[in-house]
Protein backbone atom coordinates (compact mmCIF):
# COMPACT_ATOMS: atom_id res chain seq x y z
CA UNK A 1 0.00 0.00 0.00
CA UNK A 2 1.36 3.24 -0.97
CA UNK A 3 0.04 6.63 0.99
CA UNK A 4 0.33 9.83 0.51
CA UNK A 5 -1.29 12.91 1.56
CA UNK A 6 -1.80 15.06 -1.71
CA UNK A 7 -4.23 14.35 -4.22
CA UNK A 8 -1.16 13.36 -6.80
CA UNK A 9 1.46 10.28 -6.42
CA UNK A 10 4.94 12.33 -6.45
CA UNK A 11 5.47 14.07 -3.21
CA UNK A 12 8.81 16.30 -3.93
CA UNK A 13 9.31 14.93 -7.15
CA UNK A 14 5.83 16.02 -8.73
CA UNK A 15 5.66 17.65 -12.45
CA UNK A 16 2.18 18.40 -13.40
CA UNK A 17 0.68 19.90 -16.99
CA UNK A 18 -0.83 23.49 -16.73
CA UNK A 19 -1.22 25.54 -20.07
CA UNK A 20 0.80 23.85 -22.31
CA UNK A 21 3.83 23.58 -20.20
CA UNK A 22 5.30 21.22 -17.47
CA UNK A 23 5.57 22.58 -14.51
CA UNK A 24 7.85 21.01 -11.70
CA UNK A 25 6.71 21.13 -8.15
CA UNK A 26 9.51 19.38 -6.51
CA UNK A 27 12.32 20.65 -5.08
CA UNK A 28 15.16 22.29 -7.33
CA UNK A 29 18.85 22.18 -7.39
CA UNK A 30 20.42 25.47 -7.25
CA UNK A 31 24.17 25.23 -8.71
CA UNK A 32 26.19 28.09 -8.84
CA UNK A 33 29.81 28.22 -9.81
CA UNK A 34 30.97 31.00 -7.24
CA UNK A 35 29.46 34.11 -8.70
CA UNK A 36 26.01 35.70 -7.93
CA UNK A 37 24.13 33.74 -5.38
CA UNK A 38 27.37 32.40 -3.28
CA UNK A 39 28.69 35.34 -3.04
CA UNK A 40 24.94 36.63 -1.26
CA UNK A 41 24.84 33.37 0.97
CA UNK A 42 28.59 34.75 2.25
CA UNK A 43 27.45 38.05 2.59
CA UNK A 44 24.76 36.83 4.52
CA UNK A 45 26.93 34.74 6.87
CA UNK A 46 28.83 37.25 7.81
CA UNK A 47 26.00 39.83 9.01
Amino acid sequence: MVLDRSPYLGGRALAVPDEGFTVNLGGHLVEDGGSGLTKVFEHVARS
